[in-house]
Parts: C-alpha cells; structure tokens; sequence
C-alpha cells in the first residue's frame, strides 16, 4: 500500500510507511510513560505523531514523539513544531530503522538536539544518546521496564529517579506497570499491591504478605521455549535458549544444599556465581548467550507475576573483543569444492550457489525449479521463505548459472517440472539440513580446512569477499538480507585468521 506522510530530510523528500501493530503499541506506551511524567510536574508537553517537525535548512521529519519543555513552549505552533525540540523519540521499524539510526542522528546532531531516544521493539530497549562535547553520543541502554516503571526519565531535563518514586510528602510510590519483557509479546501486569511489582525493586507490601508462588523450572522454562516459539523464533534459537536454561539448571543444582530448583528463591548473589563460572568455562560470546537466556526468562516469570522481581535485571555481561565472522580465502574455497566435486556433485552445487548468492541453507533446500531462471551469463533466483517471510530476488552470476545446469544435467533433468525441489536427489527426496552440516564437515577435513566449513561458514564467505572488492555495505547487506546495516558491518571487522597473519608479519624465525 502506498505510504501516506513524507519527510524532507537533506532536501530529499523520503517517503515513511504505515507503521505497524507492534510499532504502535510501542509508540503508545512509552507516550502514556512520558506523558504521566510531564504533565502532573507541568515540566512541558509530550507530543505524539503524526507531527511535523522543522529544523531549518528544508529539513521537516516526522517524528514519533517529541518533548518540549514549558519554557520552550513558543515552538510548538499549529501546525507542528518549528526548532529543535529537547527530546526526540524514534521507534525502529524495518523499513526505517537505517534512517532513524544514521540519517536522522546527523540531522538532529546538526541541529543541537540535546536528547535522542531510539526505541528497539525486538530488544525491547531503549538508547539514550545525549548531546556532550564528542556529539550526540549513546550514553545508556534502558529497559521498557525501568521507563515504563518511571524510574528513569530524560537525563537533560528530568527529575532524579529518587523524586520519581516519592511522592509530595517524601513517601515512596508504587511503581507503574511494566508492560513487556525482551523479545516475547507485550502483556499487562496486576496492579501493585498484588504481589506482581513492575520496578526492580519490591513494591511496599503488608508484613505478612506471602512470597509470591509460581510454576516449577522444568514449566516455567517450556512456558519461555512456547513464547518464544509464538514470536517466530527458529527452531535452531529455540534448542539454543533450551540448551542454556539446561546449563544453569545442571550448574544450579550441583550447588551444597541448593535443593530444589524454585525461581522464587533464586538470588542475584547466585546469579552472579553463575556468571563466574560461566567466565571460566566458556568463551565470553557463549557465555553472554546463556546470561540472556537465563534474564528473559526471569523476566518472563517477573511478568507473570512468579516473582517479585527479575534478579537477572542488573547482571552485566562479560566484556569481549568483537571478531568479524569467520570466512575462507580463496584458495581454502577451491579445496572446499573439490573435495565435494569429488564425492557429491549435489553438494558441490550446493556449496557454489551459496558460496555466489550468500543463501541460508534452509533457504537454499526450499527452492524449486520455479524460483530459479538461468540464462547464459546471468539468472535470477526468487527466495519465498527468506528470514522473517520476506520474500525476495537475487541476481545469480554466470557461475552460479554454470553451477545449476551442472546439476541438472547430472540429474538427467532436461525439463524439470517446476514444482520440484532443486536439490531433491532420486526419488524427490531433499537432504536434512543435520545431514547437509555433517558433509560439509567431511569435505573441510578431506580439504585441510581446520577448523571445519559450515554453510554458514560459506555465507560469511560471500559477504566478505564482496566488501574486500570494494561493494558498499548496504548493497551487501541488500543482498545478504540482512534486516540491520550493523549486522553487515560485522564483516569490516577482523578476523582471528587475520590477526594471525598479521602478527606473522613480524615473525624473524
């Protein structure tokens, strides 16, 4: 459907889609947020799109919310706001999450925005950046919660936290409910007062009121793999999540006289003992992972209302080096495929298409011949159950149409009907992807290759050597189908490969 409002940003008009569900939900929270703050202190007006927002210079962006303090109020006119507000806020959709990200800091930087909020709906997190000498800086990461709570509030212009949780006579207040934990479907909680607190710390509660009972681990965990698993993650991110919940349950359940495993009853002191031994046994990626997973799930139970709070909330993660992702030389590449070539013609396919179209291995067996045109130089291949459901076209090279014809002539396919599998063997039968993986395996050990090549690994292979001939970053992230530019620029970093090879530089031995 055709967009409906527009943005001049730079001189150029770019138009902005129809926001979704998910997007207004987030929207409309953090407004009821913002808003319960300034208007009872009368600290200015929280404005809501859509809204037209000039900067000077024919820039007018159509922000999500804007705040205008109460002695800037002359900004605020008819038809929208004309200057620069002191808050921005932007929720991150697909379609303009790039803009929002890069596009839009720079305007507002330029224009001397003193605060900018992105709102991320699939982390559930908020990025303060403020203005300081070195710009419009991130400078925090909030929660919806600690937001939705009122127990943070804009740094340039807010009260403290400790005036937001008293009340006129200095007594301390409920906090507000939270509305969503990361990454699973937003839910209202009780009230305060019955037993489910939204803050991170316990709402005041009677003397003899009971700690709060709820499921059993072994539930509470199937409970997160089925929200998950309703929010569309892959099933491989699922058996993820259930290996980590596994670790801490086995890790827990050593401890001298630990019992029964209770959510109730698990402290942030044994949260952080987790954490050490998760540092001395794990690589700092690893470990992070399984923090995460072990946090969504207490804030899962802390939603539910299980516990009174999610003792997870302010467990830091281990500080790591980042690498970018492993990739072949060219020369790794060519054993690679001879060592297939050798054995399954298939799988030699296989690894070329993925090796030229940087294809998902899921993506790469779901595709029939009526996805795939061929020409002499050049085809084009149609991916309809891409990452997220997108759907979308990529362009194949001359050696990934050589590649293809290969292969159906191997298998004697003059005319394939169009609804069968591409890389079906006889009798229509399509490889498991487990099946696929432990090939791969075999041909990296066959072709030296140590450690062994994954599909992924193949994938990593096509995006790097895309940008190390000089392709952009978002024609690589276009045709990788990467949903974040930050996600591709992981292929700018170095390798540990490349590290080795650049300290042997100096070796004199």
């Amino acid at each position: 459907r055709p967009a409906c409002r527009y943005e001049v940003l730079q001189g150029r008009p770019l138009a902005l889609p129809e926001p979704g569900t998910a997007h207004q939900d987030v929207v409309g929270a953090l407004y009821l947020a913002l808003r319960a703050w300034a208007q009872p202190t009368h600290a200015g007006r929280v404005l809501l799109s859509p809204l037209i927002l000039r900067l000077g210079d024919g820039d007018e962006l159509q922000p999500d919310l804007c705040f205008v303090r109460t002695d800037g109020r002359a900004l605020i006119q008819a038809e929208g706001v004309a200057g620069t507000p002191d808050l921005v806020l932007e929720v991150l959709a697909p379609a303009t999450a790039e803009r929002d990200r890069v596009l839009k800091r720079a305007i507002y930087e330029r224009h001397g925005l003193p605060e900018y909020w992105i709102a991320d709906p699939e982390a559930g997190t908020v990025q303060v950046l403020t203005r300081g000498g070195d710009g419009l800086q991130p400078r925090r990461t909030l929660t919806y919660g600690a937001i939705l709570a009122a127990e943070l509030v804009p740094s340039g212009f807010g009260p403290s936290s400790a005036q937001l949780l008293t009340g006129p006579s200095g007594a301390l207040r409920p906090p507000r409910p939270v509305w969503r934990y990361p990454g699973l479907p937003w839910r209202r909680l009780p009230p305060p007062g019955s037993g489910a607190d939204g803050g991170d710390r316990p709402a005041p509660a009677p003397a003899a009121a009971a700690a709060p009972t709820g499921p059993s681990w072994e539930r509470l965990s199937a409970e997160f793999l089925e929200a998950g698993r309703r929010s569309g993650w892959r099933p491989a991110t699922l058996s993820g999540h259930a290996r980590d919940l596994e670790v801490f349950a086995r890790w827990y359940r050593a401890l001298p006289g630990a019992g029964q495993l209770d959510p109730a009853t698990v402290t942030a002191q044994e949260l952080l003992a987790f954490r050490s031994w998760l540092a001395a046994r794990y690589r700092p990626g690893t470990a992070n992972r399984r923090l995460t997973t072990v946090r969504w799930l207490f804030e899962l139970a802390r939603a539910q209302g299980h516990v009174r709070r999610n003792p997870a909330a302010r467990m830091r993660s281990l500080p790591e080096m980042n690498l970018g992702p492993r990739s072949l030389r060219r020369e790794e590449v060519s054993r690679l495929v001879a060592a297939a070539e050798r054995r399954s013609p298939r799988n030699a396919a296989l690894m070329v298409l993925i090796l030229n179209t940087g294809l998902q291995l899921r993506e790469a067996l779901g595709l029939s011949w009526a996805d795939v045109t061929l020409g002499e130089r050049a085809g084009r291949l149609w991916v309809r159950r891409g990452r997220g459901g997108i759907r979308h076209e990529l362009p194949l090279n001359a050696t990934a149409c050589m590649c293809l014809r290969r292969w159906r002539a191997a298998c004697g396919l003059g005319d394939p009907p169009p609804q069968a599998a591409v890389f079906a063997g006889p009798g229509g039968r399509l490889p498991s992807p487990k099946t696929v993986q432990t090939s791969f395996r075999g041909y990296s050990r066959r072709a030296g290759l140590e450690p062994t090549a994954s599909p992924t690994t193949l994938r990593h292979t096509f995006c790097r050597m895309l940008l190390d001939r000089g392709v952009s970053l978002d024609r690589v992230r276009a045709l990788a189908g990467h949903a974040w530019l930050a996600t591709t620029a992981r292929y700018t970093l170095p390798t540990a490969a490349d590290l080795a090879r650049d300290v042997s530089l100096l070796d004199w031995s």
